[in-house]
């Protein structure tokens, strides 16, 4: 396996409540977790192509690119994303989704009911396919 950073790192879009995006700043101490500056939903909604509706991206959702190197970060990521989801004021669309950054293609959705084991398997399962 490759020791270059470029080669075992994966770039996501990750969507959710805006408090939730906005509080993601305090991950930059998790190893091999790089995040990109929080932007309002609007601009990549029509890119995405994603099944939002008008009345989802009233609920100020926000999104931010991730570097994320594969392994034990992935983990960590999804534990602190769960924690912040947890803490955060309950809305209608209380869930955090992860995109290709590069397609906008969906991985997956979080929830506060997600297992944090399973969902970093999903995430790495799909970064071993799109390598």
């Amino acid at each position: 396996m490759s020791s270059d950073p470029i080669q075992s790192s994966i770039y996501l879009t990750v969507v959710g409540p805006e408090s939730v995006i906005q509080s993601l700043g305090s991950l930059e101490g998790i190893e091999d977790v790089t995040l990109g500056e929080a932007q309002p939903l609007d601009g990549l909604a029509d890119a995405a192509d994603a099944p939002l509706g008008p009345d989802e991206l009233k609920l100020l959702l926000e999104f931010i690119t991730v570097g994320l190197g594969l392994g034990a970060a992935t983990l960590k990521f999804i534990e602190a994303m769960l924690s912040l989801l947890k803490k955060s004021e309950k809305t209608p669309a209380h869930e955090i989704i992860i995109l290709d950054a590069h397609t906008n293609q969906e991985i997956l959705r979080i929830d506060e009911n997600t297992n944090a084991v399973n969902a970093a398997q999903q995430l790495n399962a799909w970064s071993a396919n799109e390598k």
